[in-house]
C-alpha cells in the first residue's frame, strides 16, 4: 500500500480529532454544509479528498478501500495525531 499525505484542510484547534472521509464521487467539500454547524473550540477535523476526486483527481493509485484507510492514516501522522474518530459518509464509511 502506498502511503502519501493527502490533499485535506484542518478545522478547529480542539483537542477531540476527526478525519472525514467523503462519498464516492464526492469530495471533502461535501462537508461544507455542517461545518457552520461543528465546534472548533473542542474538535479539530480533518477533511480529506481520497484519490481520483478534488485536489486528489490525478493521484495514482489502486483505488482500494484498503488505500483509503491508509491515506487517511497518513493524514494523521503527517498532523501528528495519535489518536481520532473516523466519519464517513457513504464510500468514505466502507473506508472507515
Amino acid at each position: 500500500m502506498t502511503r502519501q499525505v493527502i490533499p485535506h484542510d484542518v478545522m478547529g484547534t480542539g483537542s477531540e480529532r476527526a478525519l472525514l472521509l467523503h462519498n464516492w464521487f464526492g469530495d471533502r467539500s461535501s462537508f461544507d454544509p455542517m461545518r457552520e454547524y461543528s465546534n472548533g473550540d473542542a474538535f479539530s477535523y480533518a477533511f480529506l479528498d481520497c484519490r481520483g476526486y478534488g485536489e486528489a483527481i490525478d493521484a495514482d493509485g489502486a483505488f482500494t478501500m484498503d488505500e483509503v484507510a491508509g491515506d487517511a492514516l497518513a493524514v494523521a501522522d503527517h498532523l501528528g495525531w495519535e489518536s481520532f474518530s473516523v466519519i464517513g459518509h457513504s464510500t468514505g464509511a466502507d473506508a472507515a
